[in-house]
């Protein structure tokens, strides 16, 4: 598998439509906001739309498929992420 971009622990895991997406984490030295998307066809990762706030050390990730967007629950706070292609 291709590296992504951005070096992250902490992220969030998400497959939509035989797509892996990692959704923010930290970078050793800050929250992400970031979303990359992996493409096993050609194994390459994408940079897509980023979230509006920064996320790491999320607990859940639920896929809604019908709206193509990724849910990440903590225990104090969900947030919706809608990039999905």
């Amino acid at each position: 598998m291709s590296p992504m971009a951005t070096r992250r622990l902490g992220a969030g895991l998400a497959v939509v439509n035989r797509l892996l997406y990692v959704v923010g984490g930290y970078d050793g030295e800050s929250r992400l906001s970031t979303v990359e998307c992996y493409h096993p066809e050609n194994n390459e990762w994408q940079l897509v739309a980023p979230m509006s706030v920064t996320r790491s050390g999320a607990g859940e990730l639920t896929v809604c498929c019908s709206s193509h967007s990724i849910r990440l629950h903590r225990i104090d706070v969900a947030y919706c992420y809608r990039g999905c292609t």
